[in-house]
C-alpha cells in the first residue's frame, strides 16, 4: 500500500499567521512539524481520518528524522496486531475513529516520551487550566490533540492567546484535502485560524493530548511503501 506523502507537507504553518489584534499571552509550538490532512499520503481517510491526521502532525514534532506510522499501522497498533497494516487493503470498509486517549495509547506505544492527558468537562473550564497550557507551550513546546465527545472532531492546537477577557487557540485543521504551496497559503485556504475557545460545544466534554517532550521509535514499525 502507498502511504507516502500525496502532497506536499507543509512544515510550521503557524509562520503564515499574525495573532488576533489586541492578543496578549502569545504562546505557539516551539520546533518543527508538518502538517498532515485528509489524503496527504494516498490514504483515503475523508469523513473520519481527522484524529489520525492530528496524531501525525505531533508525530512529526516528536521525531522529526522518521516518517509517522500510518493510519493502517496506527489501527493494527489499537488491534493489538502490527499485521492490520498489510491486511487493510482486503478490508478497507472499517473506519475506526480515534480520539485523544487512543493517540495517548499510540504515541506510548510507538515513542520513548511522556504524555498528559487533561480532561475538561465543559469549555468553560478551559479558563481553570490557562496556565497550564499557557506552560505547556512555554516549556515543552508540543502541538496538542483536542479531541471532543460530541464534538466529534479532530483539532490540531498549535497555539493560544488572549484578548480582553476571550481565550482563544490557533487551530490547524485535519479536515483540508488538497495542495498546498506554503504556510501562507495554508492560511488563505482555511487550514489555520484563531478561534475563541466559547466556539466550541458547550455540551461536550472534551480531552487534551499534550506530548511532554520528543523523541525516537522505541520499537520499529512497517516503514511506508
Amino acid at each position: 500500500m502507498n502511504c507516502s506523502p500525496k502532497y506536499l507537507l507543509i512544515k510550521n504553518v503557524h509562520d503564515g499567521i499574525v495573532a488576533p489584534t489586541e492578543a496578549t499571552d502569545i504562546v505557539h509550538v516551539r520546533g518543527d512539524y508538518r502538517y498532515h490532512h485528509y489524503l496527504c499520503d494516498h490514504f483515503q481517510d475523508v469523513g473520519w481520518g481527522c484524529g489520525y491526521r492530528v496524531l501525525q502532525t505531533l508525530c512529526s514534532w516528536i521525531d522529526s528524522e522518521s516518517a509517522p506510522p500510518s493510519i493502517p499501522e496506527m489501527v493494527g497498533i489499537l488491534n493489538g496486531m502490527e499485521s492490520e497494516a498489510e491486511t487493510w487493503n482486503r478490508d478497507n470498509s472499517r473506519t475506526p475513529w480515534i480520539g485523544s486517549y487512543e493517540g495517548f495509547l499510540i504515541l506510548d506505544h510507538v515513542y520513548d516520551v511522556s504524555c498528559r492527558l487533561l480532561h475538561i468537562r465543559t469549555p468553560a473550564e478551559l479558563k481553570e487550566h490557562y496556565a497550564t497550557l499557557q506552560e505547556h507551550f512555554t516549556n515543552s513546546g508540543s502541538p496538542i490533540f483536542l479531541g471532543g465527545d460530541k464534538d466529534c472532531f479532530g483539532k490540531c492546537v498549535i497555539g493560544m492567546c488572549k484578548v480582553e477577557a476571550s481565550l482563544q487557540w490557533l487551530i490547524l485543521d485535519p479536515h483540508y484535502n488538497g495542495t498546498l504551496e506554503s504556510p501562507e497559503d495554508a492560511v488563505r485556504k482555511g487550514c489555520l485560524k484563531w478561534t475563541r475557545t466559547d466556539e466550541l460545544l458547550e455540551d461536550s466534554f472534551y480531552n487534551l493530548l499534550l506530548p511532554l517532550g520528543q523523541g525516537r521509535r522505541k520499537l520499529k514499525t512497517s516503514s511506508p511503501a
